[in-house]
């Protein structure tokens, strides 16, 4: 808390400041004025909670200095000191709300009681600014809300909502709603947020313009503005220019803009054109802006054209050279890429079964898994747009490659060892010594030549290829993890939940629980 002292007299201002315990009271910074017009540029410049003043001072009075204050920042308390018991001056300190009147020489006890009052006032103030801005926001939340809702049912109470918030009628001619996502992992709920919203508003205020504000799922911010007449779009440009760079602390986002309505009636229509641009917007790299003026809106959503599907990508992969995997990829990416035909659950579903697809091929060919089962709805899920899946894939891909690449530099023996291992890990009675038999080598030697080609034993090996088809078939619900036990070559299922835990860290239902969240 800061504290103004202004007064012609040094010796006062010294006295004063050397006789109080300001610790003790919570205020930090001091500053001091040998006059009016001094006192106020301080003022202005630092914004003191409390000023407390002589009144009779050279070149601009107490009571005049302090008008001005309180004109700028009507929350500062002032507190008078005078050696002159004029009733003329009392009346306005009155009128001007000090605290009190303190009569020169200053009794120190008189003093410290006073600036605990002040004290004590400034935090009752801030009580109740904290409620109303609470209520207001409260309030403003619940009207942006009602004015996204269709039918006229809840019109009534968007009028009386519009009357607590202080707004007339006859400025609600002209609404648009303006939708922003931001990344799930973003906190709405941070200061930081808030501040950015009060900012806005505080910028509309001055052109006469109101703003409403709404969180939804944790992710979207719904802005809903109010006008008198035509939207300006010189308002709505420089309001996007702030939220951009605002924004621009997170890693993603998106924003929409409706089409401006008139009445409160139609104002849903504003809000369910931005919903509907915010799915295109998924198929654009983050940070777009899209309006209804600037892209042609599809009202028609439909598969009925040639999609790159499932099957395609399994024979790129099975082909064995990335050529023709990274044709199907960039076929893939120009269909989706900013495009107008498909909704994001639709392209969602295409890329979980080609996410499937692409761990059958590791599977079919041998190759463990990299990625701990982090695959299909959870993977597909995380991904904010378009483009960030189509890389998820990508990248996924390239590393199958990679790794079929390295496979095919194995000794022969061990290829053969490990296809015998994918056609038999079922069964609970396959054993070293049978693999051995299969390659006609005696025990000991597959064991310690296994060993120093792949850098596990063969034991090693089976278990982490049983748990690795174990985590792919957790993540299909018809399937219950007793079966799933036996699948893998487990008869003993509580034997197969101890071995998962081990090599996983949780259980076979926690993982199935964490992969449905």
């Amino acid at each position: 808390m800061k504290i103004l002292i202004v007064d012609d007299e040094e010796l006062t201002r010294t006295g004063v400041i050397s006789s109080i315990d300001w610790q003790a009271l919570g205020i930090q910074e001091i500053f001091q004025a040998d006059d009016g017009v001094h006192g106020l540029e301080i003022a202005l410049r630092e914004h003191p909670e409390i000023v407390l003043c002589d009144v009779r001072m050279p070149r601009m009075d107490g009571i005049a200095m302090f008008d001005q204050i309180s004109g700028h920042f009507p929350d500062t308390t002032g507190i008078f000191m005078s050696g002159y018991s004029d009733k003329e001056y009392l009346m306005a300190a009155i009128k001007l709300k000090a605290v009190n009147y303190i009569e020169k020489p200053i009794n120190k006890a008189e003093l410290e009681s006073t600036l605990q009052k002040a004290v004590a006032l400034h935090a009752k103030k801030l009580r109740s600014q904290h409620v109303e801005v609470l209520h207001s926001r409260e309030s403003g939340s619940r009207l942006a809300h009602l004015l996204t809702v269709p039918g006229e049912s809840h019109l009534k109470e968007a009028m009386d909502l519009l009357e607590d918030l202080a707004i007339p009628p006859e400025e609600c001619d002209t609404i648009l709603t303006m939708l922003v996502q931001l990344d799930a992992s973003a906190d709405l709920s941070l200061p930081f947020v808030q501040e950015i919203i009060s900012t806005l508003y505080k910028k509309l205020e001055k052109h006469s313009v109101h703003l409403l504000s709404e969180t939804r799922r944790h992710q979207y911010l719904v802005f809903t503005f109010l006008s008198n007449g035509r939207l300006s779009q010189n308002i709505l440009d420089e309001s996007l220019a702030f939220l951009k760079e605002q924004l621009a602390h997170f890693s993603n986002y998106y924003i929409t803009l409706g089409q401006s309505q008139n009445g409160l009636n139609n104002a849903h229509s504003s809000y369910e054109e931005a919903v509907i641009l915010m799915q295109r917007c998924y198929f654009f790299d983050t940070g777009t802006i899209l309006s209804s003026e600037e892209i042609e809106q599809s009202t028609v959503f439909d598969m009925d054209f040639s999609l790159p599907n499932e099957s395609e990508f399994s024979k790129a992969l099975n082909a064995l050279t990335a050529d023709h995997a990274a044709v199907f990829l960039q076929k893939l990416y120009q269909t989706f890429h900013e495009n107008g035909h498909c909704l994001p659950n639709q392209v969602k579903d295409l890329y979980y079964k080609l996410f499937y697809t692409l761990e059958d091929a590791r599977i079919q060919h041998q190759l463990l898994s990299h990625h701990d089962g982090d695959i299909a709805v959870s993977l597909v899920e995380k991904c904010f747009s378009y483009t960030e899946l189509h890389r998820e894939l990508s990248d996924r891909v390239n590393t199958y490659f990679h790794d079929l690449n390295e496979q095919s530099q194995e000794n022969p023996t061990i290829l053969l060892i490990k296809d015998y291992i994918s056609q038999n890990f079922s069964k609970e009675t396959l054993s070293v010594k049978e693999i051995s038999e299969y390659v006609y080598l005696s025990t000991s030697y597959v064991c310690t030549f296994f060993k120093n080609e792949t850098g596990k034993t063969l034991n090693q090996y089976i278990t982490d290829f049983r748990i690795e088809k174990a985590k792919q078939l957790l993540d299909d619900p018809r399937y219950r993890i007793s079966n799933i036990s036996s699948k893998v070559g487990y008869s003993d299922g509580n034997y197969f939940g101890k071995i998962f835990k081990k090599h996983i860290g949780v259980s076979p239902s926690e993982f199935r629980e964490r992969k449905s969240l």
